[in-house]
């Protein structure tokens, strides 16, 4: 009888337990059971459709999202939505001039800000960092560096800088081209037993309207984030980062034709608190005051969150949705309940759940880019603003959407979509879901799916792929950002931000709400304007350590005392770095210093 033979290398084998080859065989077989159960499981959860909508229905979101320019890429209609004839597509019409972010070598400190209007072409960001392709996360981010100028090295060859030229501005002129029909693409759309839904009630397509000045009323620039509770460091580094990176006119810069964005943050402290406790708590905050200062009254706003008032808002919700009201907290089909943990690392369910559902509100009532609040923006979005199309990014290596970074459009036929199917699907808004409504109806193409490198660069090293070329930094796992190993921690001083996984729009540093971003200097380090904040939030610290010291036994003759770390992870070099740029100390990474009023 021949043998099976698995190529087992001879140090690997001496290992005791695959020195009996009958445990090898065991484990491959339990791995394989194991494995191959949850690829059924998966595959079952995920058969039954999710469409209630007549084909009729689908074809028409189609047609209104196109018709209001909000497919510029390439991606065909699919042919399984019955459609004949292609749609005249005027996001598709206008010449395109790709433009080179180029800088003399005398101007090589800073960067140069992205042209204004320029629009980001996200097909031929797919081209350059589509992991399923086999393009590496770094050399994604090495494209993206060149192509908006980033980089600091010379010498590259002229044909390699002009495939990477992924950014272009329109020009006067167009000719609708047709979104044609894929043929290849003839999967039967399915929709669920019984009756369907009512047709969608929609406005007009969008025509974009002449404005007197540089922002657009129909695509508003604001970037919008959700907080429960009190705030802390970790929405203050998020708007920190905001003032360090986007173009604001903070230098007192006269320039006219730049749209400045805006800066949202949704405040929630429970459905029975009352708006007025809002500013009075973020006054007293010393993690948000700063904020309230009048030199950024005009680029962040915080709003109040009332979940009764905000689904009532919405159309296709207001007359259904309590049906669901015990519900609301519905994740991938589990109703999460309230967690009665007061430990400080528990991880806050129901409010990232609540999270799920208000990022599609938030933005079909407002427009707008949804940013987790565990997010740091680490360069200008200007091109992102100018794609018209709607967007969120790809979840790791699985064909899923992350919404962690998420662009709708105010009163979108998407949306109104994703709402009236959520209704048949007891509110589930987790990305996955999402995933699975948009392609089970034929319409994922209309929410693009950027490659994960430009929001959330650790993510494949984190699930441990790509690590034979990683990116720099190199993080195994997302809590180096706070903890670097001691092997890696020379790098965050000597990079800093400029090398922080240069190129990428944002990172995400994946919930750690317990862990401080500056363990040494847990306060806002703002300077003598806001010394009143850093005193209350250093005494509050003292106090804590003293309880804390009395509560802990005394320590004996033969303990090493606590010696502070020697070298800073980097997290602590990004808040040192966005604080010092408020403080005065430093430009923002743009080279443009931060101008106080005389009397302020």
């Amino acid at each position: 009888m021949s043998r099976f033979r698995i190529p087992i290398p001879p140090r690997l084998y001496q290992l005791r337990l695959l020195a009996r080859p009958s445990w090898l065989i065991r484990l491959v077989v339990a791995a394989v059971l194991v494995l191959g159960s949850y690829a059924l499981l998966s595959r079952l959860l995920r058969s039954g459709t999710t469409v209630v909508f007549e084909l009729r229905e689908l074809q028409r979101v189609w047609e209104w999202e196109i018709a209001s320019g909000h497919h510029p890429g390439r991606n065909p209609i699919p042919g399984g939505l019955g459609l004949q004839d292609a749609v005249p597509n005027p996001a598709r019409g206008t010449r395109r001039t790709y433009v080179a972010q180029t800088r003399p070598l005398t101007e090589r400190t800073f960067p140069k800000r992205p042209v204004a209007g320029s629009i980001a072409d996200l097909d031929r960001i797919m081209d350059l960092c589509d992991s399923t392709a086999g393009n590496f996360g770094r050399d994604c981010l090495e494209a993206m560096r060149v192509g908006a100028g980033l980089d600091v090295l010379d010498g590259r060859a002229s044909e390699s800088v002009d495939a990477w030229m992924y950014a272009y501005v329109e020009q006067p002129g167009d000719t609708p081209v047709p979104t044609h029909i894929d043929t290849n693409s003839t999967a039967i759309i399915k929709r669920k037993r019984g009756t369907p839904e009512p047709p969608l009630s929609l406005p007009q397509p969008v025509t974009t309207s002449p404005s007197a000045g540089p922002c657009s009323a129909e695509y508003p620039r604001i970037f919008h984030i959700f907080w429960a509770g009190p705030f802390t460091d970790k929405p203050y580094m998020a708007l920190l980062s905001f003032l360090y990176t986007q173009n604001l006119g903070l230098d007192n810069s006269t320039e006219t034709t730049v749209c400045r964005p805006q800066f949202w943050v949704w405040s929630y402290m429970g459905d029975k608190a009352a708006e007025s406790s809002m500013q009075p708590a973020l006054q007293l905050n010393p993690w948000s005051a700063p904020f309230l200062h009048t030199r950024f009254q005009d680029v962040i706003k915080f709003k109040w969150w009332n979940t009764v008032e905000q689904l009532d808002s919405i159309p296709e919700l207001k007359n259904d949705w309590r049906k669901y009201k015990d519900e609301l907290l519905n994740s991938g089909g589990h109703v999460v309940k309230p967690s009665k943990k007061t430990d400080s690392k528990a991880y806050d369910k129901p409010s990232v759940v609540l999270s799920d559902l208000a990022r599609f509100v938030i933005t079909y009532r407002y427009g707008g880019i949804y940013l987790d609040a565990d997010t740091l923006l680490l360069r200008d979005w200007e091109e992102l603003w100018g794609w018209r199309g709607a967007f969120a990014y790809r979840w790791s290596w699985h064909q899923d959407y992350n919404t962690a970074v998420l662009r709708m459009h105010p009163r979108s036929a998407l949306g109104s979509f994703l709402f009236r199917t959520a209704l048949h699907n007891r509110l589930d808004f987790h990305p996955m879901t999402i995933t699975k409504y948009l392609g089970d109806a034929g319409l994922d193409k209309l929410l693009f799916r950027i490659p994960d490198p430009l929001f959330d660069p650790a993510f494949l090293t984190a699930e441990q792929l790509q690590l034979e070329r990683p990116p720099f930094p190199e993080f195994r796992y997302f809590g180096h950002f706070f903890g670097t190993p001691s092997s890696m921690s020379a790098a965050p001083q000597i990079a800093g931000f400029e090398g922080f996984f240069r190129g990428a729009f944002s990172y995400h540093w994946h919930n750690f709400w317990w862990q401080a971003f500056d363990a040494e200097r847990n306060w806002p380090d703002l300077g003598p304007r806001f010394y009143e904040g850093e005193g209350r939030q250093r005494a509050l610290l003292l106090a804590q350590d003293k309880t804390l010291k009395q509560s802990q036994p005394v320590a004996t003759t033969n303990s090493t005392s606590h010696e502070p770390k020697h070298d800073v992870d980097w997290s602590a070099v990004m808040k040192r770095t966005f604080e010092a740029y408020i403080r005065g100390e430093r430009p923002n990474m743009y080279g443009e210093w931060l101008v106080w009023a005389p009397d302020t």
